[in-house]
C-alpha cells in the first residue's frame, strides 16, 4: 500500500500566510469606528411629549437673547429679530400680534417665555428637523444642541 498523499498548507494567495499583514497595525483608521459621528441628541422627552432637557436649555438661552429689556417677553421689536435671525424674514405686524395671541402672551400683546415654548413643542411635535434647523441658525450645533464652533 503506498502512503497518503501529504497535504501542504498552501493558500492560492502564496506559500506562506500574510503575517506580516496581521502584525501590522499602522494603517487600520479605516476600520476604527469614526469618533466624530454624532448621535443627536434628543429634542423631546421620552415620552415625546414635551421638550427634552437639553433643547429646554437652548430654548432658554435664546429667549433670554432676544428678550433684551429682561421682561419675560418679547415685544414685536424683539420677537421680529429673533424670527430674522432664524428664517431670514422679517414678518409684518399682523403675523407677529398673531402669533403672540396663539401661543401665549401677556396684557400687552407680547409672547411670554411659556408662548415660545409652547410654539416650540408645537413645531418639534410636528417637524424636529425644523426645530433643530432653528437651533442652528442661532448657533447652536443641530445635533448636540451646545454651542457651535466656530473654526
Amino acid at each position: 500500500m503506498s502512503a497518503a498523499p501529504s497535504h501542504t498548507n498552501t493558500h492560492h494567495y502564496g506559500a506562506s500566510p500574510p503575517t506580516a499583514f496581521l502584525n501590522d497595525t499602522s494603517d487600520l483608521s479605516h476600520y476604527r469606528r469614526r469618533s466624530s459621528v454624532k448621535v443627536p441628541l434628543p429634542v423631546l422627552d421620552h415620552d415625546e411629549t414635551a421638550l427634552s432637557e437639553p433643547l429646554l436649555g437652548v430654548l432658554d438661552a435664546l429667549f433670554a437673547k432676544y428678550d433684551v429689556d429682561h421682561d419675560q417677553s418679547l415685544c414685536p421689536e424683539e420677537l421680529d429679530a429673533f424670527v430674522f435671525a432664524t428664517n431670514g424674514q422679517h414678518p409684518g405686524d399682523e403675523w407677529l400680534e398673531a402669533f403672540s395671541q396663539r401661543f401665549g402672551a401677556n396684557e400687552s400683546g407680547w409672547l411670554t417665555k411659556d408662548g415660545f415654548l409652547a410654539f416650540y413643542l408645537e413645531q418639534t411635535l410636528g417637524d424636529q428637523d425644523e426645530t433643530r434647523k432653528d437651533i442652528q441658525a442661532h448657533g447652536y450645533d443641530a445635533y448636540t444642541l451646545q454651542p457651535a464652533h466656530l473654526p
